[in-house]
């Protein structure tokens, strides 16, 4: 987090869902997947203002990979 004063940007992550039917990209294990919203947020008295430049990972948690999927298949 970097702070001037009384403003910052921040990078900050927020657990979506469980993907118990997932097949991770890199082990091939089914299940043990989470989905992440990772994006910057600007904030003004430590209050987040807005947000910007949202993307969004899947972890397995077998092999502790991470890897980015597209908007589109988030929304399914």
């Amino acid at each position: 987090m970097f702070f001037v004063g009384i403003m910052g940007v921040d990078s900050r992550d927020n657990m979506l869902r469980e993907l118990p039917e997932e097949k991770c990209h890199v082990c091939g294990k089914t299940g043990g997947c989470t989905l992440y919203q990772l994006y910057s947020s600007f904030s003004l008295f430590f209050i987040p203002v807005f947000n910007w430049g949202s993307r969004y990972v899947v972890r397995c948690s077998h092999c502790d990979s991470v890897y980015s999927v597209a908007e589109e298949e988030y929304e399914r």
